[in-house]
């Protein structure tokens, strides 16, 4: 894992990296690699550079902790030069504008990325360079889908995450004693199930734990169609490990 932290976060995908080149220098085998990226946003960035393993468990048998798993020398500094990047301000229309984006630093971002992402809450916020996907409030985003009745969400630890602090702080202002509370103890692992009012409405908000499809498909499809009012929009968001599951 690359990942450039300045006035942006940016990290290198995983295209750009060449195949691992590794040593027969047994015991101590080490390998290297390279990789071509190109930053847009001119600055000053550290460079952080770790090993990915492919299951977490992997980090516990280590002889130091994990976080001095880097790449000797990490993080170096890098100075990047050159005009800012023409912005665009305007709605998202395509998937490709979407993803052509980074993670801005709203401290050091143009007063009128401020003006439009200050509000968020956040110290980084996602922008597209040729469109802008603006802050919303719960408020915001529902005042826009007037037909929502039942907003579902189902997935694993990468949707539970921003549905407890985005949408279940934001409800309750706290996760303490809650489905959301990452106490050991907690049921951080179950279903969340809220509501939000908005004017003489009342929408459901709604998180089902399924780590994978098979387990939503055997345990949560009945429960989602149980809902009341039943779901009228629906997030899908599982992890990446899926795809070893399924193979």
């Amino acid at each position: 894992m690359v990942q450039f932290r300045g006035p942006t976060i940016q990290a290198v995908s995983p295209d750009a990296f060449s195949p691992l080149n590794w040593t027969n220098n047994v015991p101590y085998e080490y390998a290297y690699l390279t990789a071509k990226y190109t930053i847009r946003d001119p600055g000053q960035y550290q460079i952080y550079v770790y090993p990915e393993l492919w299951h977490c468990s992997q980090w516990n048998k280590l002889e130091y902790p994990w976080q001095r798993a880097t790449v000797d020398g990490t993080p170096f500094d890098l100075v990047v030069t050159g005009e800012p990047p023409e912005e665009g301000f305007g709605p998202c229309e395509t998937e490709e504008q979407i993803y052509d984006g980074r993670y801005v630093a709203i401290a050091s971002a143009s007063s009128r990325m401020k003006e439009m992402f200050g509000r968020s809450g956040r110290a980084h916020v996602y922008a597209p360079y040729s469109c802008k996907i603006p802050a919303r409030t719960i408020k915001d985003a529902l005042d826009e889908l007037p037909n929502a009745k039942q907003i579902l969400w189902a997935g694993d630890s990468v949707t539970r995450n921003p549905f407890c602090r985005r949408i279940w702080w934001t409800v309750h202002h706290t996760v303490k004693d809650s489905p959301c509370d990452p106490d050991p103890d907690s049921f951080h692992y179950s279903h969340k199930i809220t509501d939000y009012k908005v004017g003489n409405r009342s929408v459901g908000l709604s998180f089902l734990w399924s780590p994978h499809w098979p387990d939503f498909e055997r345990n949560n499809i009945n429960l989602a169609l149980s809902l009341n009012p039943a779901p009228t929009h629906v997030v899908f968001n599982f992890g990446l490990y899926v795809s070893f599951l399924l193979h």
